[in-house]
C-alpha cells in the first residue's frame, strides 16, 4: 500500500509532530496526518476528533481503509472535549485562531503537559496570546505555503512566557527563525499592514495609536527578511 499523500501544509505538521505513545488530531477532517503518522510509527495511537459527525466519518473511512482501526478512537467532540485522558501531543489546524485560542483557554486543563502543533488560517496574535496564557510557550514557528496561501505552523511545550503586542504580531521564535520562507511571507505581511495603514491614515476620524503600531509592524515585517538566525 502506497503511503497516504501529504501536502506541503501536512507534511510540516508531520514534521512538527514529536515520536510519542499517543497523540491527537483535533479538527482532523479527512484524518491523513493521524493516519499517516500512524503508518510511519511515529505515533502508536491517536485519537481523531471533529465536531462534525460528516466530517469525522471521511476520517473514519480512511482508518478502516488502512487498516489502523486498532490503533485509531474517533470522536465527536468540541475542541479538547475529545481529550479524556492525557496525550503527549495535540495537533490543531484549520481553524481559525480565535476558535483555536478558545478551546485552547477552556480546554487548557485536559493537556496535561502535552506539546501543542497549531495553525490557524486567521488571528495568529490570539493564539500566540492564549499559548501564554495557558502556561506555554512558543519553540518553533514555521512557514509553508500550498495551493497559492501561506501558512504559520506553531509549535509549543509547558513553560511560562511573556510576549510583546508586537512578538504576538509577528510571532516571537518565526522572526528569528532564518527561514527560507520567510522574506515572501515578510513581504506579503507587510503588503497588508501598509494597507490597513493607508485605510486608518485615510479615515474621517483617524485613530493615533492605531496608525502608529500600523507604522511600527509594517516596519518590522519589512526589516525581518534582513535579521539573522536566533534562537528563539
Amino acid at each position: 500500500m502506497r503511503p497516504i499523500q501529504l501536502d506541503e501544509r501536512l507534511s510540516l505538521a508531520m514534521a512538527l509532530f514529536p515520536s510519542c505513545r499517543e497523540g491527537a488530531d483535533i479538527g482532523t477532517d479527512h484524518g491523513r496526518l493521524p493516519c499517516r503518522l500512524l503508518e510511519e510509527g511515529r505515533c502508536q495511537r491517536m485519537i481523531l476528533s471533529d465536531i462534525s459527525p460528516k466530517a469525522l466519518s471521511r476520517a473514519q473511512t480512511l482508518v478502516q481503509q488502512r487498516g489502523l482501526v486498532d490503533r485509531a478512537t474517533l470522536v465527536v467532540a468540541d475542541g479538547l472535549e475529545a481529550l479524556t485522558h492525557p496525550v503527549d501531543c495535540v495537533s490543531m489546524m484549520g481553524m481559525g485562531g480565535r476558535t483555536i485560542a478558545g478551546a485552547l483557554l477552556r480546554g487548557c486543563q485536559r493537556l496535561a503537559g502535552a506539546t501543542l502543533v497549531l495553525s490557524a488560517h486567521t488571528e495568529l496574535p490570539e493564539v500566540r496570546q492564549a499559548v501564554e496564557e495557558i502556561g506555554y510557550h512558543l519553540v518553533q514557528e514555521r512557514l509553508c505555503r500550498a495551493g497559492n496561501r501561506w501558512y504559520v505552523f506553531l509549535q509549543a511545550v509547558p513553560g511560562a512566557a511573556r510576549y510583546t503586542p508586537l512578538e504576538r504580531i509577528l510571532g516571537p521564535c518565526l522572526s528569528r527563525s532564518g527561514d527560507p520562507l520567510l522574506a515572501g511571507y515578510a513581504a506579503w505581511r507587510r503588503g497588508v499592514w501598509e494597507a490597513r495603514l493607508a485605510g486608518l491614515r485615510q479615515a474621517e476620524a483617524p485613530e493615533a495609536e492605531q496608525i502608529r503600531q500600523a507604522e511600527e509592524v509594517a516596519a518590522a515585517y519589512a526589516a525581518l527578511a534582513a535579521k539573522e538566525e536566533s534562537p528563539c
